[in-house]
């Protein structure tokens, strides 16, 4: 898809995006005219070239994450700044009026414009996608260790890139990944032992290839499981280890999650007050016990 970082950078610095992408217009035609400033214009269009080869580079390659924009985001937010203030003096200079007022107008209106847009965005990403971090912030508040002691196992399948951190885990609880639909490679666990961040374990691959090493061999250990529920199903039954799939589920919280697919990409993207949960099909983000014996299970 040739457009994904474009709409993935006009979601993320919404109209600077294209602003930055109007400045190598810009930049070229100023730095090649004969205003004084031509060659401050072609320092700019140097220092931010990186800008646009990257992008360039990154939209060949077939494998595509947002990601991957971070290193030119504040390279974006400058060739958008001279973006408006070129801009801002040629149209000074076409109606005759004073550059530094119309370069104070078109620089409000970006500041404003954008900064509204940037609220908005943050907002729909805590409120739309926030549910992970809740949930495993209760799973800390819980006594876990009195019912479980040591054995305490957190697994999770294919929402394992939204673990944020073992700090997030009690000491006595540890993270397992179990089968899904998720077929690439997964991280390891760290092990002081064996050098820690210097240790790579042995199914670590360049193909992105899944390994039966990544996965816990007894997936009957996971005490607790984190997945999201489709239509009032585990989610993890649909792809993961027997265990798992046939063991008794006790929701300890469950929390609403944007269904990605089912709902419109405006209001996924910015929060709108009034309109966007109206207009938005939601998952749960759901934190599961495992039943033990003689327990009542809780539908």
């Amino acid at each position: 898809d040739a457009t994904y970082y474009l709409r993935n950078g006009v979601n993320n610095l919404n109209i600077l995006m294209p602003l930055s992408l109007i400045a190598l217009a810009t930049l070229s035609l100023s730095s090649v005219s004969r205003s004084p400033g031509r060659e401050s214009s072609r320092s700019v269009l140097v220092s931010c070239s990186p800008v646009w080869v990257w992008i360039a580079a990154i939209t060949a390659l077939p494998h595509k994450e947002e990601r991957f924009m971070y290193v030119v985001y504040p390279l974006m937010i400058v060739a958008a700044t001279e973006a408006v203030h070129n801009s801002s003096r040629a149209v000074a200079r076409i109606l005759r009026l004073s550059k530094r007022k119309m370069f104070a107008l078109f620089g409000t209106v970006c500041v404003v414009v954008s900064g509204l847009l940037s609220i908005s965005r943050v907002l729909a990403l805590t409120s739309n996608y926030g549910a992970h971090k809740d949930i495993y912030l209760d799973l800390v508040g819980r006594d876990i260790q009195s019912k479980w002691g040591g054995k305490c196992c957190v697994c999770v399948g294919s929402e394992w890139y939204e673990y944020p951190s073992s700090f997030l885990l009690q000491d006595h609880c540890r993270i397992a990944f179990v089968q899904s639909d998720f077929s690439g490679i997964l991280p390891s666990h760290f092990n002081a032992s064996l050098g820690g961040t210097r240790f790579g374990a042995e199914y670590l691959n360049d193909m992105n290839q899944a390994d039966p090493r990544q996965f816990i061999q007894d997936a009957s250990q996971c005490t607790h499981l984190v997945s999201l529920k489709y239509d009032q199903e585990l989610a993890e039954k649909k792809h993961a280890d027997e265990a798992v799939r046939e063991a008794q589920w006790e929701v300890l919280s469950q929390i609403k999650y944007v269904h990605s697919t089912l709902s419109s990409r405006v209001y996924r993207a910015l929060y709108i007050p009034f309109l966007s949960q109206r207009n938005l099909v939601y998952n749960y983000y759901v934190l599961y016990e495992r039943q033990t014996d003689g327990q009542k299970i809780d539908d």
